[in-house]
């Protein structure tokens, strides 16, 4: 009897807690589909009878208890800017009123953070946990990182149907994509996937900053553009195209016009799929005055239907204008530059990621003006010169903007970040020393929100941060003089005034030559000397034709960049520096293949904070050298 007993009870449990996991799980759908609702609105203003409609009184009841923590995300609200494409691994809903965004989070899917598009034109002022104080130490570098591959937002806990509020400058509603891109004359609009409406399959990738997924003719991007007159643009597509059967095209239009460009293979060298060309589109786009919407989808796609026809990064519009002060751009680059005999002479460089978050072999990081003071210049150019490099390839400023020295210009801008011994002089003479040409690797920032910020970078209007860098450059230019062989410059954002920028690299030293790193996208700009080439570990030789007329590096010195062994930073805290990634026989037969092609190859190398690097890397590039001939 006992047991029978024991047993209904156990049974009576279990029907009971089924019950209530049920209904749980009608509260949770419940409370999904209100914020779906909210998410939705287009028609004014959220009220509480619109949300609980169709909802039984028992669910409502419970519904309204979530909305008394919830209430000021949801009522009065409208449908938000961000909806996540079908590419993305999370499932959110964004609602909006005044300047503030609430993000509501229904499945993070073990993940901890999600990425929205890029918001370029505005600040980020603040990011809170809707219930916490706004001003919360969590509201910078916890919840939300502003910059140009992406608006990251985060949550450690991972919690189910918490809600992010992010306070923009002006109306959220301008985020909404497509977003409103306004043509200016004679300069030439780059449409991107950060601006553009997907449907379809198309996914955005807003790192690399590519639309993929073009399985069929559903799969189509609008953008929007304001145009100050009614004209002829021409247009020139960048994208990557895999092996594919001929025949798929790419169809766009804009009101009445209508072009279809062909697609084609793109080759380069890294790897199929992944090689970007710049194609100009036969015929023109006539646009009105005031607002068009451009649309782009593919037509007749051959091939598997699951594999996307291509990786499209840009649509460019051109107007006559704009064309012609390219080719006169493109002509007084070609006259100016610099000579690169020199640099085309020697065999390979060392290039070294030293900065902040660099980390010792053991033990914590030191402050950044400490690891300044204390770094042993002598021993480190005595390696540098050991290993048989003819060049050095310098962090001045990578990752968060610290200045390894003084600088003016820097502490105008945001003060506390620049040392007082100033390194970049004393491993300019250390070089000059032992016969060793340095090249200064820069990267302006816009990773760091507090300089992007103090620079003017999210401004609308970016002739501000632009002069910022025009002034940094000028600055270091004319303290180093000719010390100073070159520039590296890291970041592929495309609209820069490179014209502008690349004078500044000539102060104090016009043979200075310089790079834009493109990755494996064509060329940024004609106002460079040599290809950047950051190839990272992909030990592949391009084509001759690659730096030829019509390649994507047409002009350029040929160079390439790889790492030998930490990937390009030592950011890791208490481990050795990675064994050499390369057999000897493999990296001498590579560096000898670029050196074919009439270019050298810069072999970056983890360093510790204290600027010593692995004896076992060391040894390899050494019997490259001796391999090579330049160390005996």
């Amino acid at each position: 009897m006992r047991k029978i007993f024991l047993i209904a009870v156990i049974f009576t449990q279990i029907i009971s807690l089924t019950a209530n996991a049920q209904q749980s799980g009608a509260l949770n759908a419940a409370i999904q589909d209100v914020v779906r609702k909210a998410g939705a609105n287009k028609q004014g203003p959220m009220t509480m009878d619109r949300l609980l409609s169709g909802q039984t009184s028992e669910i409502a009841t419970q519904v309204k208890s979530w909305m008394d923590k919830n209430e000021e995300a949801i009522i009065g609200t409208r449908g938000g800017p961000f909806q996540p494409d079908k590419g993305s691994k999370l499932d959110y809903v964004t609602t909006q009123k005044g300047n503030r965004i609430y993000i509501h989070v229904l499945d993070w899917k073990g993940q901890n953070n999600i990425a929205l598009p890029a918001i370029l034109d505005r600040l980020v002022t603040r990011a809170w946990f809707l219930g916490d104080d706004p001003d919360t130490k969590y509201s910078w570098g916890g919840i939300c990182r502003q910059s140009p591959w992406g608006t990251l937002i985060i949550d450690p806990d991972k919690k189910q149907g918490r809600v992010i509020v992010m306070e923009v400058e002006g109306n959220p509603g301008d985020l909404a994509q497509p977003r409103l891109v306004q043509l200016t004359e004679g300069s030439i609009v780059r449409l991107r996937g950060e601006v553009a409406a997907l449907y379809g399959n198309l996914t955005y990738v807003p790192g690399p900053d590519w639309i993929d997924s073009w399985t069929g003719s559903a799969d189509t991007v609008k953008w929007r553009v304001q145009a100050p007159k009614e004209e002829q643009y021409e247009v020139a597509l960048t994208y990557a195209c895999p092996t594919l059967p001929v025949g798929t095209e790419i169809e766009i239009t804009a009101g009445k016009s209508t072009l279809v460009h062909p697609l084609s293979y793109t080759s380069g060298w890294a790897g199929d799929g992944s090689n970007f060309r710049r194609q100009i589109v036969k015929g023109s786009l006539r646009l009105t005055k005031g607002e068009n919407t451009i649309i782009a989808h593919v037509l007749n796609k051959k091939g598997k239907s699951e594999e996307s026809a291509m990786k499209l990064y840009s649509l460019e519009l051109i107007s006559p204008g704009a064309k012609k002060a390219q080719a006169e751009a493109g002509q007084l680059a070609a006259m100016k530059r610099a000579s690169t005999k020199w640099f085309a002479a020697t065999k390979y460089g060392l290039m070294v990621h030293w900065m902040p978050g660099t980390y010792p072999q053991r033990g914590p990081v030191k402050p950044f003006p400490d690891a300044v003071r204390e770094f042993n210049v002598n021993a480190f150019a005595d390696m540098v010169k050991q290993s048989g490099a003819s060049y050095l390839i310098f962090t001045a400023v990578h990752g968060i903007q610290w200045f390894p020295g003084p600088s003016a210009v820097h502490d105008r801008i945001l003060p506390g970040r620049t040392c007082n011994r100033d390194l970049i002089a004393d491993l300019a003479d250390a070089m000059e020393k032992r016969g060793i040409k340095l090249i200064l690797y820069y990267h302006h920032g816009v990773g760091d929100y507090d300089w992007s910020k103090a620079s003017g970078f999210f401004k609308k209007d970016k002739s501000q941060f632009f002069q910022n860098e025009y002034d940094i450059l000028a600055e270091v230019g004319q303290r180093y003089g000719k010390k100073i062989a070159g520039w590296w410059f890291d970041d592929r954002y495309p609209d820069q005034p490179f014209k502008k920028l690349w004078e500044a690299t000539k102060v104090g030293n016009p043979d200075r030559i310089v790079a834009w790193n493109s990755w494996f996208m064509p060329k940024s700009t004609e106002f460079q000397e040599y290809y950047a080439g950051e190839a990272g570990q992909r030990l592949v030789v391009p084509e001759a034709n690659y730096f030829g007329s019509g390649g994507p590096a047409e002009g350029l010195q040929p160079h390439f960049m790889i790492f030998a062994d930490d990937p390009w930073a030592h950011n890791y805290p208490d481990v050795d520096i990675v064994a050499p990634l390369y057999q000897d026989e493999e990296l001498i037969r590579y560096v000898k293949a670029v050196n074919a092609l009439g270019g050298p190859v810069t072999i970056n190398i983890g360093v510790y904070q204290d600027g010593t690097a692995s004896p076992a890397t060391l040894r390899q590039i050494q019997k490259l050298g001796h391999t090579l001939g330049v160390l005996e």
